[in-house]
């Protein structure tokens, strides 16, 4: 019964020509199948599970996407806009709203609802204040201010040249940490959905970060697709974190005044990026990506890479005749062991363990 309830629910589709139903019409559906109320429960959430439709009842319990390319049409409307923006073909960009939305991958609700970005809308099933609801939860939009939502897979990349300028000196108090992603690169999607989680409320490390403002300023400080940059807010001394996309790996770079401030804050830091590469990966349904935590290598030989931790000193991956004894910054990390994950029991203030995802 349930792939005929699959079958049934692509003709509906069809004939009505939308690809969102609501619960109503899905328990009408159901009946004439013989379905009650939870047996249709249940084959909606594993026809979900299967991605032959698309079902978010902890959010959206009244909607249910038939046709799963109806959200990817959305995120791919707002891309497509900015691209032609870019290429200088796009919409006016006189109004604040549209250079937010150019310069700082900055959406509101009215801007969503656009003529420009109506596609898949419907009255009464579908509306931009549910996509909101539901991006949020996906991990695609991050609340910025009241009203307003970031979009970090809307950012323009920045050089590698400029990158440079964002890396911390090898003398800082928190020597930088990389995630390497042994496999191969990171999955595409991951360090976007990451963005999103720390400025959400679901970060408890030790709470939503903030993107760094500068004074004086409404927007962003340091605001690129693949080099950002975020202030914790609540901490007695001020903390700068910098996250850094090299499509090989993340880089971690911490910029805090004191050693006895940086013990605290880098468990926390390592907790909140390794929460947050969890939930993006059950946001895209990604597994086996295991990545682990290692030094970004001091050795300053070619591109920015990981070391490795031997016994009392750190490795160079590109070169294994090349290491050193722990420097004090680097031991910053590993002396910093005062969290431990309950679920799985493993330490995640030492660069030795795989991030439990």
């Amino acid at each position: 019964p349930w792939l005929g309830l699959e079958i049934v629910l692509e003709k509906v589709t069809l004939v009505l020509k939308r690809g969102v139903l609501n619960k109503i019409e899905c328990l009408e559906i159901g009946r004439r199948l013989r379905l009650n109320e939870s047996t249709l429960e249940a084959a909606l959430m594993y026809l979900d599970e299967l991605s032959l439709i698309l079902y978010y009842p902890e959010i959206l319990p009244n909607h249910v996407f038939t046709n799963p390319q109806v959200l990817l049409d959305k995120i791919s409307e707002l891309v497509k806009v900015h691209h032609d923006m870019l290429s200088g073909s796009g919409p006016d960009q006189d109004t604040e709203e549209w250079q937010l939305f150019f310069d700082h991958a900055l959406v509101t609700l009215e801007f969503l609802s656009q003529e420009v970005f109506e596609k898949h809308y419907v009255e009464g099933y579908f509306q931009p204040k549910d996509l909101v609801i539901l991006f949020r939860k996906l991990y695609i939009f991050a609340e910025f201010s009241n009203g307003k939502y970031f979009v970090p897979c809307l950012l323009r990349m920045l050089c590698n040249e400029e990158v440079t300028k964002y890396r911390l000196s090898t003398s800082a108090v928190v020597f930088p940490i990389v995630l390497h992603f042994p496999d191969g690169p990171p999955r595409r999607g991951i360090f976007c959905s990451l963005l999103c989680f720390l400025t959400s409320p679901e970060n408890h490390h030790p709470g939503p970060w903030k993107l760094k403002m500068p004074a004086r300023s409404v927007t962003p400080d340091c605001l690129h697709r693949n080099c950002i940059q975020f202030t914790i807010p609540g901490l007695k001394t001020p903390c700068t974190v910098t996250l850094i996309d090299t499509l090989l790996q993340f880089e971690i770079h911490v910029c805090i005044a004191s050693n006895q401030a940086a013990a605290k804050v880098c468990p926390a830091v390592k907790c909140a990026i390794t929460a947050g590469l969890r939930k993006a990966n059950v946001a895209l349904h990604y597994t086996n990506s295991t990545p682990s935590f290692a030094f970004l290598c001091p050795c300053g030989a070619g591109e920015p890479h990981p070391a490795t931790i031997g016994d009392g000193c750190w490795i160079c991956t590109a070169d294994e005749g090349v290491g050193a004894e722990f420097s004090p910054s680097q031991l910053t990390w590993i002396n910093s062991i005062t969290a431990i994950d309950s679920q799985t029991g493993n330490y995640y203030g030492i660069v030795l363990y795989h991030v439990p995802l």
